[in-house]
């Protein structure tokens, strides 16, 4: 390949990550662990892919999170913090509307294949009855077309995580609100105004003044 086909790939491979970033490094993660999955025995299999999944639903929820200094982050993801065991970032992710209701459901049963593994009292690989029942499960809508269930296990973790990879390009770090003190007013009919006339400032109408988004307040709190 000549030099200027190399440049061309490059500025390429980087115009596709403006259109979502990390995409050269994703892919090649994505595949890089296809193939470690493959080396790996049923259980190494099932567990290296859990552990997989739950690092990008780390980074879903850290995409999303308000920025914090890394003592406050890592309190989050403590495992008695509020997302500190798989099962909590799951729901955490799909409550906050991260996920889609599908990727929910095969990371639940990926979990619970992890968890099958993990505590096995007796020899266990994707063959097994419900190891394969859970394992054929996973992503329903998605024909992976592979021959053996575990290779069927294996397509479908990178098609999860594929998919996690685009909502993590879709999410955006929330900002935290500035403090407004709001006043108590004399009783509750004028509290309401209150609250309602601070919205309308912040939304409906931000370029009216403090009066003005009061005296609307009491207009539209008069209509019967």
């Amino acid at each position: 390949m000549s030099q200027n086909n190399e440049h061309d790939e490059l500025d390429f491979e980087g115009g596709l990550d403006l259109i979502v970033p990390g995409t050269k490094q994703r892919t090649e993660i994505l595949f890089r662990i296809g193939a470690e999955l493959n080396k790996e025995s049923d259980r190494g299999c099932a567990l290296v892919a859990a552990a997989y999944l739950e690092n990008e639903i780390n980074e879903l929820l850290s995409s999303f999170f308000v920025k914090q200094g890394a003592r406050a982050r890592a309190a989050l993801f403590d495992f008695n913090g509020p997302v500190g065991t798989f099962s909590s970032k799951i729901k955490m992710s799909t409550a906050l509307g991260l996920i889609p209701e599908e990727i929910h459901n095969s990371l639940d049963l990926i979990r619970k294949i992890r968890n099958e593994f993990a505590h096995l009292h007796e020899p266990l690989d994707f063959d097994s009855p419900k190891i394969r029942q859970q394992a054929m499960s996973l992503l329903p809508s998605f024909n992976a077309a592979q021959e053996s269930i575990r290779e069927n296990f294996i397509c479908k973790i990178q098609s999860i995580a594929a998919t996690i990879h685009l909502c993590i390009a879709h999410t955006f770090p929330r900002q935290a609100p500035k403090y407004e003190q709001v006043p108590i007013r004399t009783d509750a009919s004028e509290q309401q105004i209150e609250l309602a006339a601070r919205r309308l400032m912040k939304t409906t109408a931000p370029d009216i003044t403090y009066e003005q988004a009061v005296e609307m307040a009491r207009l539209v709190k008069e209509i019967k």
